[in-house]
């Protein structure tokens, strides 16, 4: 598509939004879009996924503000990107205030949709991230599904797929420990799916947030089962630290509270 066509398309979504909010711009998203807030626009940087993803994130807007809306200063056209300058406006619920943040977007589009939103603070930012591939591309997001969809099959086979041969995974209950050898290869995470099953059944992990810390990934979800020993629902929050390698994910670490995962990916990040 033209890149005239997609400055067009980013247009309209703007007017969708300040007219319907945010249900007016889903029709113009990729049911696997996604959307990164970095730490310097927001308190609580995360990434959001597909049109539920997007709601949450403008969930936490509509808890304080009113009359939100995008003013669009300019759109360049980037190739299948499109970069526009704009102000967040908004009204305080409490104090009645009006709110303005100066920010910049990067859509990402394909085939007339939007595939990826990626928030900067100046034009120069959005401009020298065009050419860089980032961390969270379809294609990792891809094999962490993976990844989760084989643990909740409790295929360890479909697991190993999605990792480098040399891969090494640290459970929760023993990646705190400094140094420990963790699972490794494709044996070691045969060898962990059986420990694992020794342990639980019914067991089902849901993971809806990701974030890129440095060269990681954070991953955020609940994790729910029945131990073996007691009969008993377990149900806990389950965070994944990963690091990926190339075309696949090559060392993992998980961990049994978001606070302890996201610590853990902020240490490792430096």
């Amino acid at each position: 598509m033209a890149s005239g066509d997609n400055v067009e398309i980013v247009k309209r979504g703007f007017e969708a939004f300040n007219e319907n909010g945010i249900e007016g711009i889903l029709p113009f998203l990729d049911t696997g879009f996604e959307a990164t807030t970095p730490p310097s626009l927001a308190s609580e940087p995360d990434t959001y996924r597909g049109h539920d993803g997007i709601r949450r994130w403008f969930d936490s807007f509509y808890e304080v503000m009113d009359e939100i809306r995008w003013d669009a200063h300019g759109f360049e056209a980037a190739g299948d990107r499109v970069i526009v300058e704009f102000t967040l406006r908004a009204r305080g619920k409490r104090t009645g205030l009006e709110f303005g943040q100066d920010a910049v977007m990067l859509w990402e589009l394909r085939d007339g949709r939007a595939i990826r939103l990626d928030l900067f603070q100046t034009v120069d930012e959005a401009r020298c991230s065009r050419g860089r591939r980032r961390l969270m591309a379809p294609t990792y997001h891809e094999l962490l599904a993976q990844s989760r969809d084989a643990f909740n099959a409790r295929d360890s086979e479909a697991w190993i797929e999605a990792w480098n041969p040399d891969c090494e995974w640290h459970p929760f209950l023993t990646a705190r420990e400094e140094g420990d050898p963790g699972y490794h290869g494709p044996n070691g995470i045969r060898a962990w799916f059986e420990d694992v099953d020794e342990m639980f059944s019914e067991i089902h992990v849901d993971l809806s947030r990701f974030r890129e810390i440095g060269n990681r990934l954070l991953v955020l979800g609940e994790m729910k089962a029945r131990s073996r020993a007691t009969g008993e629902p377990v149900a806990s929050e389950v965070a994944w630290v990963v690091e990926p390698r190339g075309e696949r994910l090559q060392r993992g670490w998980s961990y049994g509270s978001h606070a302890e995962g996201e610590r853990a990916a902020l240490e490792a990040s430096g």
